[in-house]
């Protein structure tokens, strides 16, 4: 090494180099369907969470095992909680086109103009590849004019669990009241259970379980 008084450093464009094999769901990530509501694909959305250079904590150091006494402010770090931010900053994003929007339209936005992934963590498994990511990766400039939302109210949401079976005796501190006229429903009904299901939820990713049993096929 080759000691200068004024040392200089060059700091060269960066090149974007195509992965052809991304997107892909992390091995550590969630994947569908749903167990509980297979006629509901999950999970909802999907977003960059793999090397992310994201702030740190300066007290905290910046590997485990000990040993280490550095502190930075930042760190390139992996997981959920990486794509969360995306998501959020997403959702804001399309808020500022259309601030009158509730945040289930927009969520249904980021849903229903999400692109395609290519799962490679489910091959084999029962569940199938095009039902292991939901709706996909978010985009947020097709979010920003979707075409179609679904609103969904806390009314949807009642109406789905009842139809689940859940009541007031299974969690008796989740308030299933709903703002419906006297004349319908306003308390789990047994005539409600098992027919809705996910079907009758105004959900903007509905998935439709086929069976052996159904198609009639060995």
């Amino acid at each position: 090494m080759v000691l200068r008084r004024n040392p200089q450093g060059r700091i060269v464009k960066g090149e974007t180099v195509p992965d052809p094999t991304s997107p892909v769901t992390a091995s550590f990530s969630s994947s569908g369907p749903s167990v509980m509501t297979p006629d509901i694909m999950k999970p909802d959305v999907s977003a960059p969470g793999i090397d992310i250079l994201a702030a740190y904590p300066p007290d905290v150091p910046p590997t485990k095992g000990g040993g280490d006494d550095r502190s930075v402010r930042f760190n390139v770090l992996s997981g959920t909680s990486m794509s969360c931010p995306h998501v959020a900053g997403a959702a804001a994003y399309v808020k500022t086109f259309h601030p009158d929007w509730s945040s289930s339209a927009v969520k249904s936005a980021l849903m229903t103009t999400a692109s395609k992934i290519r799962d490679t963590t489910t091959k084999g498994g029962p569940s199938g590849l095009e039902f292991s990511y939901g709706s996909g990766q978010i985009n947020p400039l097709k979010a920003a004019n979707p075409g179609l939302i679904y609103e969904i109210t806390k009314d949807d949401y009642v109406n789905l669990l009842c139809s689940l079976g859940f009541d007031e005796s299974s969690y008796p501190e989740m308030d299933l009241a709903t703002s419906l006229p006297e004349t319908a429903y306003t308390r789990c009904q047994k005539q409600q259970r098992n027919i809705l299901r996910g079907w009758g939820c105004h959900y903007p990713l509905p998935g439709l379980p086929v069976t052996s049993e159904a198609t009639g096929n060995p």
